[in-house]
């Protein structure tokens, strides 16, 4: 039989987990009652329109329809609103809660490299006011496209080898000793492979080659 004393003692720890569980519930129902701000990302292409979504929804957690809403948009820690590159249509194809922003990233406002924070400057949901609460960002042209890394990974030029690279140096250097040896002339004896640079008379590296009639052995490449 359960001593009388543990069996309090369990009911006091299972009573404090439930309440911590209560209270974390109703934390994270009041944070997401009237819909969380949205990050929208990147966009590299300033010459189009961008279709940014985002929900309302009341204290209940329910959806709701966002009423004679407005969204002013602004760039980075300015207090000038972009206010002409944006359309609202609240509760698009008549989806209740379910609000478009429209914004046309050919407004003069716009510039590369900058974060848009667009905030609710009039409306109400649920018979609650939602001004200044930011719906979310977005940024034009601010990190490294796709076409960006590429150009920067693969098209620029690199400066030939001038001796074996070490075991811990870059992928970058690595791979320019693999293309030298690769590429570039050789010569080989029986006892050592050396490789050229690009002109064909510089040594940049050599490997010593062993064989002791059971075993042949290629030395680690080194300076030369």
């Amino acid at each position: 039989m359960k001593n009388f004393a543990t069996s309090r003692l369990e009911q006091a720890w299972y009573s404090a987990w439930a309440g911590v569980a209560v209270v974390f519930f109703t934390l994270v129902i009041s944070c997401t009652a009237n819909g969380q701000a949205v990050n929208w990302g990147d966009y590299q292409d300033s010459n189009q329109t961008i279709y940014l979504y985002f929900d309302t929804v009341g204290t209940d957690g329910v959806a709701e329809t966002l009423t004679s809403g407005a969204v002013e948009i602004y760039e980075d820690g300015s207090d000038t609103q972009i206010t002409s590159a944006e359309t609202l249509t609240a509760s698009a194809d008549s989806v209740v809660g379910f609000n478009r922003l429209a914004v046309d990233l050919n407004d003069a406002g716009f510039e590369n490299g900058k974060t848009y924070t667009c905030v609710l400057s009039a409306g109400t949901v649920d018979s609650v006011s939602v001004v200044g609460r930011i719906v979310g960002v977005f940024s034009v042209g601010r990190y490294a496209s796709a076409s960006d890394i590429e150009d920067t990974l693969l098209d620029a030029a690199t400066t030939e080898p001038t001796s074996p690279p070490s075991a811990t140096a870059s992928l970058k250097a690595k791979i320019n000793w693999l293309f030298l040896t690769a590429r570039n002339k050789k010569t080989v004896t029986d006892a050592l492979i050396q490789y050229f640079a690009d002109d064909g008379s510089t040594v940049v590296g050599e490997e010593d080659l062993t064989d002791n009639g059971t075993t042949f052995t290629e030395a680690e490449a080194a300076a030369p």
